[in-house]
């Protein structure tokens, strides 16, 4: 399941809508998460299980707004290692550290990685301002 968010600016009017992960059709194909575009300057929607290339411009001189925690390997003797050494509660903190300083997240699963867009105000690649503000606009599948 993947969300939507609304990344909005004062320097513009009207927001976009941008993904954050992917469909239940399209799962392990592609994954979506948000980038800013230098060369077109526009907030887009990028597949990170393809090459990433802006989808407006096919630019690839893009930035990626937020974070992400990559997971340990997943397995009978990685979740062995993992509790004997506490890798898994500390992938499981890191995960919650960044589900609270986001406004979503996505997990793909192709990459072992949960994302998050952030809560704080982000560079604009409009106007180069720290004014972009993301906020949670739906859920899709």
């Amino acid at each position: 399941m993947g969300t939507t968010v609304y990344a909005q600016c004062a320097c513009s009017e009207q927001g976009t809508s941008v993904m954050l992960g992917s469909s239940r059709r399209e799962h392990g194909q592609v994954f979506y998460q948000p980038q800013a575009c230098n060369a077109c300057r526009s907030v887009v929607s990028v597949n990170l299980l393809a090459e990433c290339l802006c989808p407006n411009c096919g630019s690839s001189d893009l930035e990626r707004y937020g974070e992400s925690v990559t997971a340990a390997p997943y397995g009978r003797w990685h979740r062995l290692v993992g509790w004997v050494t506490g890798r898994s509660k500390r992938d499981q903190a890191a995960i919650n550290t960044l589900g609270a300083k986001s406004v979503a997240t996505g997990y793909c699963s192709a990459l072992r990685t949960t994302y998050g867009v952030p809560r704080q105000l982000e560079k604009c690649p409009k106007c180069g301002q720290r004014t972009l503000k993301f906020s949670f606009e739906n859920l899709y599948s």
